[in-house]
């Protein structure tokens, strides 16, 4: 008498994929040449879940809305120009907020927006130094982050200065000069800082377009002292 296993074995299955018949392993879903198809494009998958990751904005700011951010911000948006604009103040001041606020507000209208947090991104380009990883090469990455969808680079100058740290923003920021890509970027440092700290070459085309200095106390600092006035 023939077992349920030698049964399902022979027994024709459709495949999920092609939708022909096919027999074999009772638990396969797909026949062998759509099971090797599918182990082909694995890379692509990852490099997939790699965009979604990018696109998650920190549950902190998930509540981030436009009509909270200074409104010369929200006028360089309704020109669209193909410029850059460049947001800098102290920390405490809202440039995270904005870069959040902005990123959902586009993405609602349908608009592709890339969200980029610096430390991210240079997370990523050190383990693109390590070649088994599947974020792809020093290249790959730079590669991604000049595509033409606007972009927001929030915290830029944050990480230790570094020639490398110097030479990879300016293949970014050059690039997406170059081809006049919409832009915004965020600094806790000014344009004068980012000079001296950083490179001419970087404050010069961050200061090609729309510069928007935030001021005001810490709203962090403040926030902790209404809640240590409140006995929280």
């Amino acid at each position: 008498m023939d077992t349920l296993d030698s049964v399902l074995k022979t027994e024709n299955r459709k495949c999920m994929s092609c939708k022909k018949q096919f027999s074999g392993d009772p638990f396969a879903f797909l026949c062998k040449e759509c099971e090797k198809d599918a182990a082909d494009k694995e890379p692509e998958q990852k490099e997939s879940n790699f965009e979604r990751m990018e696109k998650n904005i920190p549950l902190r700011y998930l509540d981030a809305d436009t009509k909270n951010i200074d409104s010369r911000i929200i006028n360089w948006l309704k020109e669209q120009k193909n410029e850059f604009l460049f947001i800098h103040g102290p920390c405490g001041t809202g440039k995270t907020y904005a870069s959040c606020a902005i990123t959902m507000r586009l993405r609602a209208k349908k608009i592709p927006c890339k969200l980029v947090f610096s430390s991210d991104l240079f997370a990523s380009l050190r383990r693109s130094f390590n070649k088994k990883t599947w974020e792809g090469s020093e290249e790959d990455i730079i590669e991604r982050h000049t595509g033409k969808k606007i972009t927001i680079f929030d915290d830029v100058g944050a990480e230790k200065t570094s020639e490398y740290v110097i030479e990879s923003w300016y293949n970014i920021i050059n690039k997406r000069y170059n081809d006049m890509l919409p832009t915004i970027f965020t600094s806790n440092y000014s344009l004068d800082e980012i000079n001296n700290k950083m490179s001419d070459r970087i404050a010069s085309r961050l200061a090609s377009g729309t510069v928007i200095k935030l001021s005001g106390a810490d709203k962090r600092l403040l926030e902790m002292d209404l809640s240590q006035q409140n006995g929280i």
